[in-house]
């Protein structure tokens, strides 16, 4: 797909994608566009993904179609889900399980791959 002569990537979420949660699946498109990421930017972005319904799946910042520094997901009641910091569409550092009441469940630190 393109927009005037840019390319674009559409991304939907994907709830079976628990590790990778920005990761895109290819299907045809018979419902609402969720996010549109122009490959071209080289700046970071505001990214917001959504659930079927409406609310905010997910939120954070896209550096060249990957997705970089702080995010975080939702539940569908607007509980936050998870939060965690991407370097160069990495997860590193403390990512943050929150429970349904919001409290923190856990925290993980993300070791870098060796």
């Amino acid at each position: 797909m393109k927009i005037g002569n840019t390319p674009v990537i559409i991304r939907f979420p994907d709830s079976h994608h628990h590790r990778r949660p920005w990761a895109s699946s290819r299907f045809e498109i018979k419902g609402s566009l969720q996010a549109i990421m122009s490959k071209s930017e080289t700046r970071p972005s505001e990214h917001i993904e959504y659930h079927k319904d409406g609310t905010v799946w997910a939120k954070g910042q896209m550096c060249e179609g990957v997705p970089c520094g702080y995010w975080e997901w939702f539940r569908k009641d607007g509980t936050k889900m998870r939060s965690g910091t991407f370097e160069n569409g990495v997860q590193v550092g403390n990512w943050t399980t929150y429970d349904r009441q919001g409290e923190v469940y856990k925290v993980t630190i993300m070791k870098p791959k060796q």
